[in-house]
């Protein structure tokens, strides 16, 4: 298999942030981390050899699990697989999890971009969310990998909090501009079922439609010297992540690990949420149907996150004469324009985008 992208799913962490809808497991006892490694490793030496041009190990919280089994991990993925020699390498990093020497191990060992979650700029902000690290942490661990030789470093950062919070989001981007990070991913809240954010929400005063628009315009203006590729993603040039531009250009990729997904040749795979069930299978071939829910998907079906995804990026997504026709409403509305065949929505339209995609596809 070749031109893959490949994710690796680490659902360990050291605390459950109040809107995390992710599945991970908080301080698993350190047997169960090393049984999942384990079952990782079979289950990526049981995979067909892949050509790899990104890998991105994600989570939960990859450097929670410990920098020795990611390193271990990569190891393995480069004796058993193809990884290009310019592949984009990431992980996920807490800033609270993990140390200098840690991130140098990480650097040497493959790894070339770090994606470090910051949230808020604001103490008050980041306990009330139920972040482990402080605003100090991330700016030590954000020099500490800048010394390491990351200079490929991403910054995530949470916008539309509940007022009771406290915004905190003036001194957010005014850190973010004094360190000018490559990368910036900047997320409007998601209160989603399950959640702790969730079972107090009735007790939360949440920003209105109108409150998140300006929030999410003051993120725009900024960033304004970045590329703003994608709805929630600012670029220096040379620095979109080409790992998440692959799942929205529905390029091949595979995921492995509990809960992880993977798509190829027009199907969706799935493993469990289930750590247990991750282990006692991973024995099973890569795709094995005992394992795995998988599901093909129609040539409407692609077609329709083809210009779903494609709306979200400053590429745009090519429609049919019928479906431009559609989207003629957005373009007289002044919230996108086309370029030959294609649609491209702009900053304001990228609010109202679930609105333009559902009229397209009508």
């Amino acid at each position: 298999m070749n031109n893959n992208s490949l994710y690796i799913h680490i659902p360990f962490c050291k605390k459950k942030c109040a809107y995390c809808a992710f599945f991970s497991l908080c301080r698993p006892p350190v047997k169960l981390i090393d049984d999942y490694f384990e079952a990782m490793s079979r289950q990526l030496t049981l995979l067909p050899e892949t050509h790899f041009s990104t890998v991105y190990f994600g989570g939960g919280t990859p450097t929670y699990a410990g920098t020795e089994r990611c390193v271990k991990l990569l190891e393995l993925i480069a004796k058993q697989h193809k990884i290009d020699s310019d592949a984009e390498i990431t992980i996920e990093a807490n800033p609270a999890t993990v140390s200098a020497s840690e991130l140098k191990q990480l650097r040497s060992s493959g790894f070339n971009r770090i994606s470090i979650g910051l949230q808020s700029a604001s103490n008050d902000v980041l306990s009330a969310m139920g972040r482990a690290h402080t605003v100090k942490d991330f700016t030590d661990c954000y020099e500490r990998s800048l010394a390491a030789g990351f200079f490929n470093i991403s910054v995530d950062i949470i916008f539309g909090l509940p007022h009771e919070y406290g915004s905190g989001l003036d001194e957010t981007l005014h850190l973010l501009q004094s360190l000018s990070p490559p990368h910036i991913s900047a997320y409007s809240l998601s209160v989603e079922c399950g959640t702790r954010l969730y079972k107090q929400k009735g007790s939360l005063s949440f920003p209105d439609e109108g409150e998140e628009d300006e929030e999410y315009r003051a993120v725009c203006a900024a960033f304004s010297d970045y590329e703003h590729y994608e709805i929630s993603s600012f670029a220096k040039t040379g620095f979109r992540s080409r790992h998440n531009s692959a799942y929205w250009n529905l390029t091949h990729y595979i995921g492995i690990g509990a809960g992880a997904h993977s798509f190829h040749d027009g199907k969706r795979f799935s493993y469990p949420c289930d750590v247990k069930l991750f282990i006692a299978k991973s024995t099973a071939p890569f795709g094995s149907s005992n394992y795995f829910d998988a599901a093909a998907e129609t040539a409407r079906d692609l077609d329709e996150e083809r210009i779903m995804l494609g709306l979200r990026t400053s590429d745009g997504a090519l429609l049919s004469k019928e479906q431009g026709i559609k989207a003629q409403t957005a373009v007289k509305a002044g919230l996108a324009a086309f370029d030959g065949d294609r649609l491209i929505l702009n900053e304001t339209g990228y609010r109202v985008s679930n609105e333009i995609i559902a009229e397209i596809l009508a």
